[in-house]
């Protein structure tokens, strides 16, 4: 004799099921992957595991007024520190572009890729949004808009598709726990 279900406790066991608070899983794998985002970006491998374009060599004027950025000694592209006016010059000259100003500041230019100071890597946050959603973004709007700039260049921004697979498996993980928490085991 084979057992079969009653189809209403069937449809109650599935309503159960709605008892899972995916939002909540899906906000404490999000907070999990952070960590593996941030080392992938720093190794310089964006979302499609393609390598980062190098630094730009393409010659470039930085303020000495940007914030934090105090120890540039201003320098024009003749070598001048001074306009011929007798004004001081508050910009420095590097004519290898972006790589040039990096090596200058002492930051490595082949590893460690979109960290200068480290502020937008580290406002990297996970938060519900909505009803039925959760989104890794950034803590302080200055950060999201400099990542904003950043990944037009770099295509660093999101998960990969090996990401996105372990999130759906950890999902499908909890729903099958539930399951059999329901319904018993099978085998």
């Amino acid at each position: 004799m084979v057992e079969v279900f009653n189809i209403n406790q069937i449809r109650q066991k599935f309503q159960q099921l709605s008892d899972i608070d995916f939002r909540s899983e899906l906000y404490k794998i999000s907070v999990s992957f952070i960590p593996e985002m941030i080392k992938r970006i720093s190794k310089g491998i964006d979302k499609d595991k393609g390598k980062f374009k190098p630094y730009s060599e393409k010659p470039i004027y930085v303020s000495s007024r940007r914030p934090g950025l105090k120890s540039i000694r201003p320098l024009g592209k003749t070598g001048r520190r001074k306009f011929k006016s007798g004004k001081p010059l508050v910009c420095r000259y590097f004519p290898r572009g972006y790589r040039q100003f990096r090596e200058y500041m002492g930051r490595r230019v082949n590893a460690d890729r979109l960290i200068f100071t480290g502020k937008m890597l580290n406002s990297i946050y996970s938060t519900v949004y909505g009803t039925n959603s959760v989104k890794i973004t950034f803590s302080r709007s200055e950060e999201a808009k400099k990542a904003s700039g950043q990944h037009e260049r770099y295509n660093f921004w999101g998960l990969t598709f090996d990401g996105r697979k372990k999130i759906l498996g950890k999902l499908y993980k909890k729903l099958t726990q539930r399951m059999e928490e329901l319904f018993g085991k099978q085998a």
